[in-house]
């Protein structure tokens, strides 16, 4: 788990946020922002409270969006054979700059 540090902050560094007891995806290394036209990699881990299935997708949302259908793009998550059972699969999209560039904030 995170360690506290001298200055009473909790390090988070040594640890990744994957014990959770409602998080069924844990997103990992978000930006605030991307270049125009650059390839944005989003890696997630599925927990074990969920069951992956081929419908699975990831989306990209403007900032306060208000419905899952207000998605610019998406990207249906891959599928890995021989993950059933694991407590944690890491998994990767990139989405095509050419399709990033058309987010308007």
């Amino acid at each position: 788990m995170a360690e506290a540090s001298e200055k009473g902050v909790t390090d988070l560094s040594s640890s990744r946020l994957l014990d959770s007891d409602y998080a069924q995806v844990i997103f990992q290394d978000i930006l605030e922002s991307y270049a125009v036209d650059s390839n944005v990699e989003c890696r997630y881990t599925i927990t074990s409270v969920l069951v992956p299935t081929e419908k699975d997708w990831v989306g990209l949302y403007k900032v306060g969006w208000r419905s899952p259908k207000e998605y610019v793009c998406f990207e249906y998550s891959p599928l890995s054979s021989g993950e059933e059972g694991k407590k944690f699969v890491d998994n990767r999209i990139v989405f095509s700059g050419k399709h990033v560039c058309c987010i308007h904030i």
